[in-house]
């Protein structure tokens, strides 16, 4: 039984070790034109500023896809969450998907 401990101890020790090693990811707003004008958005991780009349709209969820395309806006990028709604028709096929409902990829959004 000790021998097994002192495995099971190593081993996270090794497993800890391995995290600490991995790049932390550092999200920052992009920098925006000085003349754009702007709206503080406060949320969990600070705050943001927001341009006015986005020139870009990603959604990562059904409701606010909805929502978007009932308001007329056409979102560049929405996430995968089985197949969309149908009374959605076929205007969500033109909309780039930007990875799953519980895991958005930044990357794609950002670019």
């Amino acid at each position: 039984m000790n021998h097994s401990v002192s495995r099971s101890v190593m081993g996270l020790i090794t497993l800890m070790l391995l995290a600490s090693c991995q790049p932390r990811l550092s999200i920052t707003d992009p920098p925006l034109d000085p003349n754009v004008p702007t709206r503080t958005v406060e949320h969990a991780m600070g705050t943001s500023q927001v341009p006015i009349a986005p020139t870009r709209v990603v959604v990562i969820d059904t409701t606010p896809l909805d929502a978007a395309l009932a308001l007329g806006i056409q979102p560049v990028g929405t996430i995968r969450y089985g197949a969309p709604p149908g009374y959605l028709g076929d205007v969500v096929n033109d909309i780039e998907v930007v990875g799953q409902y519980n895991q958005p990829n930044l990357e794609t959004i950002l670019n």
